[in-house]
């Protein structure tokens, strides 16, 4: 079985978080940091299960991108 490392960003939304695979547009939604992880891993499996032979081999021609994350502070208009 062939590992991948897909990264995902996590933020809050509403009362709970959004997880989301932005190398495959992929989202997911938990009311913890956890349980919208376990969502999104089980949403990004049933992707990939639907996936065609050439997008795979698309896949796994690419290396596992970082994401990089910071705050960028703006002051809001008056």
């Amino acid at each position: 079985m062939e590992i991948f490392g897909f990264p995902v960003v996590v933020f809050p939304e509403g009362k709970g978080y959004t997880s989301w695979c932005p190398k495959l547009d992929v989202a997911s939604q938990g009311k913890t940091i956890g349980d919208a992880l376990e969502n999104l891993k089980e949403a990004l499996e049933l992707h990939l299960e639907s996936m065609g032979e050439k997008e795979l081999v698309k896949l796994r021609g690419k290396p596992s991108e970082g994401i990089y994350t910071t705050t960028i502070n703006i002051p809001l208009p008056s």
